[in-house]
């Protein structure tokens, strides 16, 4: 996941991240070490500023098919390591 130059830190990836992986101090900024790729916050970015760059062969049409039927909540969710407040 990147951030590009679109963000206007509306944070609203931050709220629907379900790992809690992004934070927003004037831009957002992933946590790499938390975020487990699901994709949520480029749906619902209202300005199309995240990407995502994939480093392994054969994940891209993992991705199309993920969109296409919709959002679904992961199966096992990485445990909290901070919390937003």
């Amino acid at each position: 996941m990147f951030i590009t130059d679109a963000c206007v830190g509306c944070a609203f990836c931050m709220l629907v991240c379900p790992y809690n992986a992004i934070v927003v101090f004037g831009r957002a900024r992933v946590d790499y070490e938390t975020c487990n790729a699901c994709m949520k916050c480029i749906m619902y970015c209202p300005n199309s500023a995240i990407g995502v760059e994939f480093l392994e062969s054969g994940l891209e049409s993992g991705l199309e098919s993920g969109l296409e039927s919709g959002y679904q909540e992961p199966q096992e969710p990485k445990s909290e390591r901070f919390r937003i407040t």
